[in-house]
């Protein structure tokens, strides 16, 4: 989901998540017989229904296209690299649509809400060659913040601690405009990011508290130049969804269909 004012409306959100409804339904069939004996694989169903649940939302939030958001892409290059995606990171189709929008919107500073294993940050970094991103993520070594990544077990064992943080930007020549920080989101010091941010990504704990504490602080550091939000997730988490609902009653929202 995005929040800026150069979106365009698009309306064919019901037939996306009905897709994704279907993909999750397909994985039924060949794992019922095997529930009873192997509870991970009912547990790894459910997180994949999880995952795709096709919700629907408030008018309010218009739908928008890669190309009612970015333009045309014909000629665009995307570079990838270290992209090892796993439970926790973007699609690939994603991961691309972010760095165009980042790059349409020509940001300069970029903060991101959630290292996790960093690929993000350095596509980013590959495909924005003049600017500077700063990842928030909670310390490695405090296990006691382990459950505000969420009330999801699996959510939980995305902490630094357990996954570590950033391990793909590490050794690479772009990561000298990676800044790392770690802290936990909601008491974090974002003064000193303040005017120098134009381009927030949030994607960190999906509760709901979390999120609107996200996006407020993410409101605070686009205050004095403006720019872009963009929310992860939205609208399969609820807390995410319940968010951007009560957000868009004040800001115009857009999903991007097929994200």
């Amino acid at each position: 989901a995005i929040e800026t004012n150069t979106m365009n409306d698009n309306s064919n959100q019901t037939a996306h998540r009905r897709r994704k409804l279907l993909r999750a339904i397909a994985n039924l069939g060949s794992g019922l017989g095997s529930f009873l004996y192997k509870p991970s694989r009912a547990r790894a169903f459910l997180s994949h229904l999880y995952e795709f649940r096709p919700f629907g939302y408030t008018p309010r939030i218009k739908t928008t296209n890669w190309e009612g958001a970015v333009g045309s892409t014909r000629d665009s290059l995307i570079q990838l690299r270290r992209c090892r995606l796993e439970y926790g990171n973007m699609s690939f189709e994603e991961i691309v649509f972010l760095c165009l929008l980042a790059r349409k919107q020509k940001a300069k500073g970029i903060f991101e809400f959630g290292t996790f294993n960093g690929i993000t940050a350095l596509q980013l970094a590959i495909n924005l060659e003049d600017t500077s991103i700063y990842t928030l993520n909670l310390p490695p070594d405090d296990m006691h913040n382990v459950t505000e990544l969420g009330s999801y077990h699996r959510d939980q064992q995305l902490h630094p601690g357990v996954a570590g943080s950033g391990t793909a930007f590490l050794g690479q020549p772009e990561a000298v405009r990676i800044t790392q920080l770690f802290g936990n989101s909601t008491d974090f010091d974002y003064q000193p990011y303040c005017g120098t941010v134009d381009f927030v990504f949030v994607d960190a704990c999906h509760d709901y508290a979390f999120v609107k504490s996200d996006t407020g602080n993410a409101l605070r550091m686009l205050a004095e130049k403006g720019g872009t939000i963009i929310w992860h997730d939205f609208p399969n988490a609820p807390g995410v969804k319940q968010c951007l609902e009560e957000f868009s009653g004040t800001h115009q929202i857009y999903h991007v269909g097929t994200t």
